[in-house]
C-alpha cells in the first residue's frame, strides 16, 4: 500500500517538477486529439450523407396485366419478406398515368384509347451490401411470379459504391495518419523527460529499485496527461462547433461526440506510449 502511494505521488509530483514537459505532452496530445475528434465529426456526417443519398434508391417492378388485388396484395407481402426490402409502395395503372400526366402538359388520354402504363411497386432497398448483393436481391424479385419487369439505376449504384468506398478509404488513412502523427509528438516527449530524469534514474538503480518502482510514476504521470488532454480537447470541440457555427454544416454532430470514450482514448494512447518508450530506456 505504501509502494502504491509513492508511485502516486511522485507521478503527480513528476507532473509539477517537469512542468515544460508536462505542458508540451499535454498540448501536443490535445491538439492531436482536437484533430482527430473534428476528423471523426466530419468523416461521420459526409458518410452519412452518403447513406442517405445511397437510402434513397429504389428499384421499380412492373407487374404482368391482370393481376387480381388478393394477388397484388400476395406479391407485395412476398416482396417484403426479401431481406433488406425496406418498403414496397404499389402504384396501380390509373396512379401510373396521372403521374405521367403530370410530367407533360398534353393530354395524353385523348392520344389513347386505353391506359397502356402498367402497375408497377416501387422498392426501397438497403444498399450497405456490394454489387452482387444487391444484384441477387433484384434476381429474386425478378423471379417472382407476377413480376414482368425490373428497372433498377444500375450504374447510378455503381458510381456512388465506387466514390463511398473511395471516400471510406481516404478517410480511413487521414485517421490513421493523425494516429501516427500523436504518437510521434507523444514519443518525443516521453524520451525529453526521461533524458531529464536519466540522472535520478539512475540514482534509483544503483540503490537496487525496483523498475516497477521506478516506472510506476511515469505511468501514472502518462494516466493524467491523458486524461487532461482528453477532457481538453472535448472541450475545445465543443467550443469550435458552437464559435464557428457547425451546426448548420455538421446537423450529426451531438450523434457523434462520446465524451467517455474520446477521454478513454486519450489516456490509452498517452499510457501506451509512454509504455513502449520506458520499456526500452529502463
Amino acid at each position: 500500500m505504501n509502494i502504491l502511494f509513492f508511485i502516486i505521488s511522485e507521478g503527480l509530483k513528476g507532473l509539477f517538477r517537469s512542468k515544460f514537459s508536462t505542458f508540451l505532452t499535454i498540448a501536443s496530445l490535445l491538439l492531436t486529439l482536437t484533430l482527430l475528434n473534428i476528423y471523426f465529426l466530419i468523416s461521420q456526417n459526409i458518410l452519412q450523407k452518403v447513406g442517405e443519398l445511397r437510402g434513397r434508391i429504389t428499384i421499380e417492378a412492373f407487374l404482368e396485366d391482370g393481376l387480381s388485388e388478393n394477388e397484388i396484395t400476395k406479391l407485395q407481402q412476398k416482396i417484403l419478406q426479401i431481406a433488406k426490402v425496406d418498403t414496397a409502395v404499389f402504384f396501380s395503372k390509373d396512379a401510373a398515368l396521372k403521374k405521367f400526366q403530370e410530367l407533360f402538359t398534353d393530354d395524353y388520354s385523348q392520344m389513347i384509347e386505353e391506359n397502356p402504363l402498367p402497375a408497377s411497386f416501387q422498392i426501397r432497398i438497403r444498399l450497405d451490401g456490394g454489387e452482387q448483393n444487391t444484384a441477387q436481391l433484384i434476381s429474386k424479385i425478378e423471379k417472382l411470379e407476377g413480376i414482368d419487369e425490373v428497372i433498377f439505376h444500375r450504374k447510378l449504384l455503381t458510381a456512388m459504391n465506387y466514390y463511398s468506398s473511395s471516400l471510406r478509404q481516404k478517410l480511413i488513412f487521414i485517421g490513421v495518419g493523425l494516429l501516427f502523427i500523436s504518437f510521434g509528438m507523444l514519443w518525443i516527449n516521453i524520451k525529453i523527460t526521461l533524458n531529464a530524469k536519466a540522472r535520478l534514474i539512475e540514482t534509483m538503480e544503483l540503490v537496487g529499485a525496483k523498475r516497477s518502482l521506478i516506472r510506476g510514476p511515469f505511468y501514472v504521470q502518462s494516466i493524467f496527461e491523458g486524461m487532461v488532454a482528453g477532457v481538453g480537447s472535448l472541450f475545445l470541440c465543443y467550443l469550435l462547433v458552437y464559435i464557428f457555427d457547425l451546426k448548420s454544416i455538421l446537423p450529426y454532430y451531438e450523434l457523434f461526440f462520446y465524451p467517455i470514450y474520446a477521454v478513454l482514448i486519450s489516456i490509452i494512447l498517452s499510457f501506451f506510449t509512454c509504455f513502449l518508450a520506458i520499456r526500452r530506456r529502463i
